[in-house]
């Protein structure tokens, strides 16, 4: 349940933040709350919203990681979800995922603290960026489904498209586009091989797939598509083109979780 609790905080954030549910709160208890928000504008009571909602996301990941066994090499808080939309969705962390959920959890704050003065336009949409991309990002560690890690891992591409199309300096739109139909193209060839797994496995289930044997040739075939993918996505010498253009471009947040989306799940 706990794993569920991870990806779900963010979305409630997002709920509160888009139904003004926090300043509701606030007015219904102004004797509490009075001195403390008497000086916050609307911008600033949500940034408080967003980075509460991260911080308690932290805790959760910390107490997760607190009481993870680094004795076994199983997979750990698994937790079963049958026949959603199709799908039957794992979650679960091993040995490494966990550095990653906690890593994930710490940069988050972090992206919202760094842009907390030099955003002051649109930062409902700026927050809700933010702790969707974190969503995101924690559903790529915790589903046990390389399909399904393939949906979420793609599916950071539109937030930081619009993380930098919005927030971006004065060329972002080149940026954003640059970002998003690089890498994008650049994952079709780890969406060829996963399909490739699929067929002969008839399943995608991380489990699975570890237990099995393909043959030299088929080895080379998903070897040479998730490492074309990848060596965009990393990105290797000569497909560089798109991070530099995409760092210089975003907002320190955004380049905070663009190298986090790259370097953490990349490892």
């Amino acid at each position: 349940m706990i794993l569920l609790i991870l990806l779900l905080i963010p979305i409630l954030g997002i709920f509160i933040i888009f139904t003004g549910m926090f300043n509701v709160a606030i007015s219904s208890n102004s004797s509490v709350y009075e001195l403390a928000t008497s000086n916050l504008s609307n911008s600033k009571r949500t940034k408080v919203t967003a980075l509460t909602v991260s911080i308690v996301n932290l805790v959760i990941s910390l107490i997760l990681f607190i009481f993870f066994d680094f004795s076994s090499n199983q997979f750990q808080f698994v937790q079963e979800y049958h026949e959603i939309s199709h799908f039957h969705i794992y979650l679960g962390v091993d040995g490494l995922s966990i550095y990653f959920v906690l890593l994930t959890t710490i940069i988050t704050p972090i992206a919202l603290l760094s842009n907390w003065t030099s955003i002051s336009e649109n930062v409902k949409s700026y927050v809700v960026i933010i702790l969707l991309l974190e969503t995101l990002l924690l559903a790529v560690f915790l589903v046990l489904d390389i399909l399904l890690f393939y949906i979420f891992f793609e599916s950071i591409l539109p937030p930081l498209f619009l993380l930098i199309g919005l927030f971006g300096s004065s060329n972002k739109v080149r940026a954003s586009f640059y970002l998003f139909l690089y890498t994008l193209l650049g994952s079709l060839f780890l969406l060829l091989s996963i399909l490739t797994m699929s067929s002969i496995m008839g399943s995608t289930d991380f489990d699975a797939l570890t237990k099995t044997n393909f043959n030299y040739s088929t080895q080379l075939f998903l070897f040479y598509g998730i490492f074309i993918a990848f060596a965009v996505k990393t990105p290797t010498i000569f497909l560089n083109t798109w991070l530099l253009k995409a760092h210089v471009e975003s907002p320190l947040g955004g380049s905070i979780l663009l190298a986090g989306k790259n370097y953490i799940v990349l490892w």
